[in-house]
């Protein structure tokens, strides 16, 4: 039996806005309340704000032990669908402390990469992003927010069942082979020492061989 890896989540964006409030973790909902007593700004930006996106993004990818995607891969879906992607932030003072890079079907709204700083934690910068991006996407007529993928049983995936309880596992195959391609296990000793070394190496380093990882491992 093919045991899945991953879950995805999705929340249905076509009830009133106090019924997804309502349906929401209770943590989640004191978190949010929180968020808004700690003088953030939310904002739906486009390329102009690309560099901020990328500065965060880049720390909290490095911070967690991950080789980044290069900007020009951003650049590239930027140039290529323009119509279809968008880059909202959370700043503190006018620092971004919290940024994800959204793109837009013609019913959902994917968050696919996002960052925050881990200094700014104790703000709760991602609820009210979560919860500021979700009224976004309801006003604007989608159908659904798709929180996107995580290992199961993850701190992530129990961050998102905090907003939606609609999962769906995932199995992945690889089909030149006609196998179950095989995941990386996040949680062997290697991978935890590399990803240890990884976040503590100088970033001139790492931007070296983000390409290079990146290419093997998605």
């Amino acid at each position: 039996t093919i045991k899945p890896v991953f879950q995805s989540f999705k929340l249905n964006l076509e009830k009133e806005e106090d019924i997804i409030w309502k349906s929401l973790d209770q943590k989640a909902r004191n978190q949010i309340r929180k968020s808004y007593k700690s003088d953030l700004h939310f904002l739906i930006s486009d390329k102009s704000n690309f560099d901020l996106f990328y500065g965060v993004y880049i720390k909290t990818i490095k911070s967690l032990g991950s080789p980044a995607l290069p900007e020009k891969y951003f650049l590239e879906i930027i140039d290529k669908f323009p119509n279809h992607y968008n880059i909202s932030i959370v700043f503190y003072n006018k620092v971004p402390i919290s940024v994800m890079f959204n793109l837009l079907t013609d019913t959902n709204v994917c968050n696919v990469w996002a960052g925050s700083l881990v200094n700014y934690r104790h703000l709760c910068p991602n609820y009210m992003h979560y919860w500021e991006i979700i009224k976004w996407s309801k006003s604007n007529n989608f159908k659904f927010f798709d929180f996107g993928r995580s290992i199961i049983d993850s701190s992530h995936s129990k961050f998102k069942l905090q907003w939606t309880k609609q999962v769906e596992y995932l199995i992945y195959l690889d089909l030149l082979k006609e196998i179950h391609a095989k995941v990386i296990d996040s949680n062997s000793v290697i991978i935890k020492s590399l990803t240890n070394i990884w976040s503590f190496s100088p970033r001139h380093l790492t931007k070296l061989l983000d390409k290079f990882f990146v290419k093997r491992t998605g």
